[in-house]
């Protein structure tokens, strides 16, 4: 018995050291895709030099969306601030490190939410690798607001699935996933679909279950995670007098910048299902939709409860995807951790 459990658990180990391997080299073929990539010689995209503007003028301060223009949120230039602050002046260095760490902790996080669906770490390694072309291709180079916000999206799914498998956060949990959405929230407003969901998923299991104390302990720490970030927010645009600029910039353009016509997002639709279906995905999702009609009854309520939940936010994220109306591929990033998981 004793030679079991020692083959069994250097077997477990073996396989975690390799899954760790493909994921690392996951990172690296990412990495090496990026305009920011100490061997590129790309200039970056009209996007990216917009952020980068706006990092090195805050640096030499400009204040955002008072003297510089643009309709993203203003978590997004302070992360291209920090970038040259990081990069002691050089910005394009700086934001090389900031796309790496935030890459990293991307990763890691999509590894840690697929082990919690599988149990299965060698799975989970391949399908991040696996999906490395599907990054590469959506992050059009990098540095662009959705590249940002899936790291955010990736911590906050991890948190979500645990709380709907096991029910086991601490308060601070949830206002770690309060946090999380406020700034998603401030680098653009549509990209929120996860919390929207999984909060109103929860609510509804606490409801059901009538267990309204630990419902407001929840919502409580949640809102006051995100509030946390509007309080912040708020404040420095009043300390720059910008508060007007801010709330136009960020709200008002952005709802001006989706009115399309039904036929653009039709069209913004066939592109993005043409994009995935290169990946396969199409086929994958009947498949595991089969799958899930057929054996339905067989999976557990908790793991029933994450596909659905999953399936319904992709399907709410999709939408605002499309919603522009416009073919930018990079605005699939967003869509990233919910085909891995699934």
């Amino acid at each position: 018995m004793k030679v079991t459990r020692s083959n069994s658990s250097k077997s477990l180990n073996t396989e975690k050291i390799f899954s760790f391997m493909l994921v690392l080299l996951s990172f690296v073929l990412i990495l090496l895709t990026l305009n920011s990539n100490v061997f590129s010689n790309r200039i970056d995209a009209h996007d990216s030099s917009m952020f980068l503007y706006f990092g090195k003028g805050i640096s030499e301060g400009l204040i955002p969306y008072k003297d510089m223009f643009d309709h993203k949120g203003i978590v997004l230039f302070f992360i291209q601030y920090i970038a040259n602050i990081v990069g002691l002046g050089n910005i394009f260095l700086g934001i090389f490190l900031v796309e790496a760490v935030f890459l990293l902790i991307a990763l890691i996080f999509l590894y840690k939410t697929s082990y919690l669906v599988s149990r299965n770490h060698l799975i989970c390694g391949v399908v991040i690798l696996i999906s490395s072309g599907l990054f590469s291709e959506l992050y059009e180079g990098g540095n662009l607001s959705e590249e940002y916000a899936l790291t955010f999206i990736s911590i906050s799914m991890y948190y979500f699935l645990k709380e709907i498998i096991g029910d086991s956060l601490k308060s601070y949990h949830y206002f770690l996933l309060g946090l999380m959405g406020g700034l998603v929230f401030f680098i653009r407003l549509n990209m929120i679909s996860l919390w929207v969901v999984f909060c109103i998923g929860i609510a509804v299991r606490e409801i059901i279950k009538k267990s309204f104390v630990s419902l407001f302990r929840k919502a409580f720490y949640i809102f006051l995670g995100g509030m946390s970030i509007v309080l912040l927010i708020i404040v420095f645009s009043i300390m720059t007098n910008s508060v007007e600029e801010m709330i136009f910039q960020t709200f008002t353009l952005n709802m001006q910048y989706s009115s399309t016509s039904l036929k653009e997002r039709v069209a913004a639709f066939i592109f993005f299902f043409g994009l995935f279906s290169v990946y396969g995905l199409p086929i994958w999702f009947t498949v595991l939709f089969s799958k899930i009609v057929i054996k339905y009854r067989e999976i557990e309520v908790e793991k029933r409860s994450v596909i659905v939940l999953i399936l319904i936010a992709l399907i709410l994220n999709l939408f605002t995807i499309v919603v522009s109306g416009r073919n930018y591929r990079h605005y699939g990033i967003t869509e990233i951790p919910f085909l891995i998981v699934l």
